[in-house]
């Protein structure tokens, strides 16, 4: 299948649907919802808390104490939504507001954050799907009956399923339903023959409705697309969850479809449908809740984005909570990290094709953690020679890549083939979800352990980490029961304060914290230290990025798995202040800042100078001494000043005051220069008579009013300035 460059190009985020994902540019935000996080101490109360329905835990916005002006300044809706999960503290105190749309989310962001009790406020980021095409190899041993298991009209389709051993893997285990799988994306059929999601275990997040995660009814389920990437076929765009779940869980020996891994567990739908755009996921986030709160065991999220605090903190407490999450790595062929893919609190899931070769669009990097069938194959086909085949699974519409190829076995049935880290997330959370059929206590960093210690190498690999092998569910399931864990760490924090990271944690909350002998600390997966007895370390002159950093405890046989945790460390760049003249001034604010801090740099004159501008090589002019800005490279600032002349102090003898002492007014004469500016002050330094802008060598002042006796008079001029003492009589 060729894919048109265009339709890649137009193709954001959603991790693995036959549309090819393009390089992420500018990242997309919901332009009418922000988290705002309030801090610990917050004053508000949560006893009025609205369970307006199962799904959604609103708390009224005036609750939360927004004000009236900023309420409808900004249309603030009367309901935020409450992010509490497993007694997150952090989620406890966060919620997502929304508005009327704006276009400006920095101005309201920066309304709100000038609240006390604030702690941050973010934007709320909108995710896309990813996918890819067409190919296949032959099982061994057929022990399903379902059709599209197998070789048809020449196409292997089960290419994928043999590549990981799934035959012999059933041999150990299947599917058991007490296992939930959540497929939380675009949209999903649950009513699909191959699927039967009952409506009890369907939600759509975006309309807040139990009961049905399908696509939106506009969409015509029926359409029949002339071509796919050239134009919009919508109903094979909105195929994409529907697909996933068809690779997770498809029902086997129904004699309908496909055959997969994990059929037997309990599927969950969760749709969060963009209104009229497919290749979008709104809420995903929010999705990951509902299915968290119920029961999901293990939840398959094929799109990606960038992340955010709130969001880390929903996966974390998801992780901790024994939740496995398993995210898609993108389709963009790129190392740019993709959230939640990227979190150590998911397993990311690179794609590889049939040759054991990573796809051509999979993305890669350390933050990778295994690889999976999400490409495509070119089968050895006289009558379709031409022909890709990627996965084939499950779709809303009827079958239309294959049958615009030219194959019109599958016309008129459900059922499509799509390529992308979107196909091989969902065959990673199937196996997932076997593993734990067959241990139901596995943590998800075992889990992970697991996948990675079986793993079969990938041919020619480019980018992926070593141990980002290709996964085995035969290895798999055979190293539970031969595989020994030890407790591992705890709580993995990292703090970073310029180029230094301190990480800390704590022992293993059991008896196996007795036998530790030590804790070994990893960067990138390379060991940094070795066999250390404290419970923190901390990491210097660490160079900016994204740092993947992992903490094992150590036993007299064995090691623990790896905990794992990132932490930014920014770009910094010096901000250097200069004084022009050198002796002018004194200049505050220079130092070494990270990237995009926000700075005042403060210039104060000496006397007989006056301040007049900032400047940088000509590039900066700004004339407040106060100068705030956001720092973003290396930069040098001159502080322009200048002779304040009108701080001279002139002899007294070239102006002249009449009379003195007098009774009602005083002339006042210069020869030098025109006045500027006249004041008065009586002895204890009060200001009584204030004249500006005179512009003139002499001025007349009424002192009727004064009280009787001395006083000073201010004259400030172009050369200068006057004190003297005037008397009323």
């Amino acid at each position: 299948m060729n894919l048109n460059k265009k339709k890649l190009l137009n193709t954001l985020m959603f991790l693995g649907f036959l549309v090819f994902i393009s390089p992420i540019q500018a990242q997309e935000y919901e332009s009418n919802a922000l988290y705002v996080k309030f801090k610990n101490n917050a004053k508000f109360s949560y006893k009025n808390l609205e369970q307006k329905n199962s799904n959604q835990k609103l708390v009224s916005t005036s609750q939360l104490k927004f004000s009236n002006a900023l309420i409808s300044q900004y249309g603030i809706h009367s309901n935020a939504l409450s992010m509490s999960l497993f007694d997150n503290e952090i989620l406890d105190k966060t919620f997502r507001i929304t508005f009327d749309n704006t276009t400006d989310l920095d101005k309201i962001i920066k309304a709100i954050e000038k609240r006390a009790d604030v702690e941050y406020v973010e934007k709320v980021p909108v995710a896309r799907i990813s996918s890819v095409s067409n190919k296949a190899k032959k099982a061994d041993t057929v022990i399903v009956n379902d059709p599209y298991y197998g070789t048809v009209d020449g196409f292997v389709l089960n290419w994928p399923l043999d590549l990981i051993h799934t035959n012999q893997a059933w041999t150990i285990q299947r599917g058991k339903p007490n296992i939930k799988v959540a497929i939380v994306d675009n949209a999903i059929w649950g009513e699909h023959e191959d699927l039967q999601i009952p409506a009890s275990l369907q939600y759509n997040v975006t309309s807040n409705l139990p009961g049905n995660s399908a696509p939106p009814s506009t969409v015509n389920q029926h359409l029949t697309c002339p071509a796919l990437y050239d134009q919009a076929c919508p109903t094979y765009d909105w195929s994409h969850g529907t697909h996933c779940a068809g690779v997770v869980g498809a029902l086997n020996n129904n004699g309908k479809g496909i055959a997969s891994l994990a059929s037997g567990v309990t599927l969950m739908g969760v749709g969060c449908p963009y209104p009229s755009d497919p290749d979008r996921v709104l809420g995903g986030t929010n999705g990951i809740v509902w299915a968290a709160e119920h029961g999901a065991k293990v939840i398959s999220c094929s799109w990606g984005g960038a992340g955010s605090s709130t969001e880390d903190a929903v996966l974390k407490s998801c992780y901790d909570e024994g939740i496995v999450i398993v995210a898609a790595a993108g389709n963009d062929n790129s190392s740019d990290l993709q959230y939640p893919g990227s979190s150590p609190y998911c397993i990311g899931v690179g794609s590889v094709d049939y040759n054991r070769q990573k796809s051509d669009f999979s993305n890669y990097g350390y933050w990778v953690d295994i690889t999976a069938p999400g490409g495509a194959y070119t089968p050895k086909n006289t009558t379709y020679p031409n022909v890709h085949l990627g996965i084939f699974s499950t779709t809303f519409c009827k079958n239309q890549s294959l049958r615009l190829s030219g194959v019109p076995t599958f016309n008129d049935h459900y059922y499509d083939e799509m390529q992308g880290t979107s196909m091989a997330c969902p065959l990673v959370a199937s196996l997932c979800a076997l593993m734990l059929s067959n241990d139901s206590t596995l943590s998800p960093a075992e889990i992970k352990t697991i996948l990675q210690n079986t793993s079969q190498k990938v041919e020619n690999n480019s980018g992926f980490p070593q141990n980002a092998g290709i996964i085995d569910a035969y290895q798999a399931l055979l190293s539970i029961a031969s595989t020994k864990f030890y407790a591992p760490a705890s709580n993995l924090r990292a703090i970073v304060k310029l180029d230094t990271v301190r990480l800390s944690w704590q022992a293993p909350q059991s008896a196996d914290s007795l036998k530790i002998t030590g804790y070994n600390v990893y960067r990138f997966g390379k060991l940094v230290a070795k066999n250390i007895q404290e419970t923190s370390f901390r990491d210097t002159l660490v160079p900016a990025g994204t740092h993947l950093y992992q903490v094992a405890a150590m036993y007299p046989d064995g090691i623990s798995v790896r905990e794992e945790i990132t932490a930014n460390v920014k770009m910094r760049y010096s901000v250097t202040l200069r004084c022009s003249p050198d002796s002018a001034g004194i200049l505050t604010g220079d130092g070494v800042y990270n990237k995009d801090a926000f700075i005042t740099v403060k210039a104060s004159p000496n006397e007989g100078y006056k301040f007049k501008k900032w400047t940088d090589n000509g590039k900066v002019n700004f004339t407040n001494p106060n100068y705030t800005f956001a720092v973003s490279r290396n930069i040098l600032l001159y502080a322009i000043f200048e002779k304040d002349v009108a701080s001279e102090e002139l002899d007294p003898s070239l102006l002249s005051v009449s009379p003195n002492p007098t009774n009602n007014e005083v002339n006042i004469r210069c020869n030098v220069a025109n006045i500027e500016h006249i004041s008065i002050c009586n002895m204890q330094g009060q200001t009584v008579l204030t004249v500006p802008t005179i512009k003139s060598h002499e001025a007349t002042l009424s002192i009727e009013h004064f009280r009787k006796g001395a006083y000073l008079l201010h004259v400030e001029t172009e050369k200068g300035k006057f004190v003297t003492k005037i008397f009323k009589l």
